[in-house]
């Protein structure tokens, strides 16, 4: 609420079916995909694990660190790796007829993601600079109420949540099959 009272005064143009920043590049924490999965359970559908699985084999972003791990990186100006992107920017699985399946319980990733362009025309999102850094501060406080749990893709993180056995062993401290997700610290 602090955050939606914050960004309404914002100006900005997204609505909904405006979906050309909805990718399967978002990262979140552990606490973000139990709500969603939470969500996407709870409406008896199970067909978002065959989406997310089926996205799994596709390329897409994963992160070489946390936000608060890069903000520390810069604190102590100290080099700050490269990550990638890859090159084809493909749509969420979350997303049905340019509308978020997840939309009240969408990561703050996506929650963040306001433009005060039209991203479809412009091919990228403009956003005032107090904006992103009020994104940043919120994006760190997530993954610290979040500590000692995982950080990563959406797509990773959730297909953990949609395997019970695993993410089990996750809880319990035990090895895990997917090295490409991180405990937040």
């Amino acid at each position: 609420r602090i955050y939606d009272n914050f960004i309404a005064d914002v100006a900005w143009v997204c609505r909904p079916g405006c979906a050309a920043c909805c990718t399967r590049n978002v990262t979140v924490t552990t606490l973000e995909a139990a709500l969603m999965a939470h969500r996407l359970s709870g409406d008896g559908d199970r067909a978002w694990i065959g989406r997310i699985r089926a996205a799994a084999s596709e390329p897409r972003f994963q992160p070489l660190m946390t936000t608060n791990e890069l903000a520390d990186l810069c604190a102590r100006d100290a080099e700050i790796p490269q990550e990638e992107l890859p090159a084809d920017t493909l749509p969420c699985p979350l997303l049905q007829d340019a509308l978020c399946a997840v939309y009240d319980a969408r990561p703050f990733g996506c929650r963040a993601m306001v433009s005060s362009v039209d991203c479809a025309q412009s091919a990228e999102a403009l956003m005032p600079p107090l904006v992103l850094s009020v994104n940043n501060v919120f994006l760190q406080f997530i993954e610290a109420v979040d500590a000692g749990r995982l950080f990563g893709n959406l797509i990773d993180v959730l297909q953990l949540m949609a395997n019970p056995l695993e993410y089990q062993s996750y809880a319990r401290g035990l090895p895990m099959r997917a090295p490409q997700l991180m405990r937040v610290n």
